[in-house]
């Protein structure tokens, strides 16, 4: 086998092979560290259920805090924001417009002045069962944000010599809540990522601001879901208007855009090369076969057929195939780590490094190129 071997490739010139692997390693390694890069940013940079909500509030400003005069917004900005085509749905956040304290019993007895707010259910990334209240029930479920208790545990709790809490362990603790003369009992029911905010049922809250504030209620804040964030109109509109809002959720959704642009680029250039490396292999057997026609027609005068010889070739392309996805997937997952080493210490942890479909799919890519190459070759045979 070995002699027919350099008698059929015995005309061919190393330089392109080393040129088609090349091209075949930065096709394939290019393709498997798009898709690790798409997952990164899926991961870390991109969080698409939380960057199309915008809170916004009023700005606060000299005048009104000498004053006295509540920064709030109206109802009329409210309809004007849902005109703007940007914007699917707008709502307002109630608070609470009473004073209110809890009992906590963590450790020693913990005594606070809190504040509520709510917001309609179907605006909440989390639907827990427990989230509901009926009217003449002493119990108020309650939602507070993620960021609510890492400032516990890494701020209040440290200072006061207190207990760090996970969330089931804040989700057993007893709340003791006084509103006026009358006491609830309360308990954490969920984590939002959403909002970073104290939240309890739409209901509880319309009922104690028409009992403890006399009906009276203010729209302090207010939730966008807009389609597009980053839309010229809506911005100006918020700036226009004096809505103060987060920059970090609109550089979010702006990263998003762009890093989807880079990732398209970067996944095209994995594409070009790849075809490009397909193209000189091809290229390189037709040659091949053409040089070596004199030879090919005696080998089968003498009782070697079409598939032997096919076979002969194959195996060269098999071993480029082979050599090239062993360096591809070693600099695929090398960088990948320390891709993920810069991630980790700019942005966050990471659920995940490696994903196993962009290994099955840097894997299925030179067999489905084989594929290809086997049937070319048979029909040039």
């Amino acid at each position: 086998m070995k002699h027919l071997e350099k008698i059929l490739w015995s005309s061919q010139h190393k330089g392109y092979r080393v040129l088609a692997i090349t091209f075949l390693v930065l096709g394939l390694c290019i393709s498997f560290l798009s898709l690790q890069l798409s997952d990164y940013a899926k991961s870390i940079l991109i969080k698409k259920n939380n960057a199309e909500y915008i809170i916004v509030g009023k700005e606060a400003s000299f005048m009104k805090t000498f004053t006295g005069q509540p920064s709030q917004i109206s109802e009329q900005e409210i309809r004007d924001l849902k005109r703007l085509k940007a914007v699917d749905q707008v709502s307002g956040f109630s608070s609470s417009q009473f004073p209110i304290k809890i009992r906590v019993e963590v450790g020693s007895p913990l005594k606070m002045d809190l504040f509520f707010e709510s917001i309609p259910s179907h605006w909440l990334d989390i639907n827990p069962t427990a989230f509901k209240w009926k009217k003449g029930s002493d119990f108020i479920p309650i939602i507070v944000s993620k960021e609510f208790l890492n400032l516990w545990n890494f701020g209040f709790a440290k200072s006061q010599g207190l207990p760090q809490i996970d969330f089931e362990t804040a989700r057993s603790i007893p709340l003791a809540i006084q509103i006026g003369r009358d006491r609830y009992k309360g308990k954490i029911v969920g984590l939002s990522n959403r909002f970073q905010t104290v939240l309890v049922p739409h209901n509880f809250l319309s009922y104690a601001n028409s009992k403890y504030a006399y009906g009276r209620n203010a729209i302090n804040r207010a939730v966008i879901k807009a389609n597009d964030p980053t839309n010229d109109e809506l911005l100006n509109y918020l700036n226009n208007h004096g809505l103060d809002y987060n920059p970090e959720s609109i550089l979010k959704d702006k990263i998003n855009n762009i890093l989807g642009v880079l990732l398209k680029i970067f996944s095209g250039l994995g594409i070009a090369f790849l075809i490009l490396s397909i193209s000189i292999l091809l290229l390189q057997l037709l040659i091949s076969i053409e040089q070596s026609k004199s030879h090919i027609i005696r080998l089968n005068l003498i009782g070697y057929d079409k598939n032997l010889i096919a076979k002969i070739y194959m195996k060269k392309v098999y071993s480029m195939m082979l050599i090239s996805t062993v360096i591809a997937f070693t600099l695929g997952i090398s960088i990948s780590f320390l891709l993920a080493k810069f991630i980790r210490d700019f942005f966050g942890d990471l659920t995940q490094i490696i994903y196993l479909k962009n290994i099955i799919l840097l894997i299925l890519l030179p067999l489905l190129i084989s594929i290809v190459m086997r049937r070319k070759l048979r029909s040039s045979l």
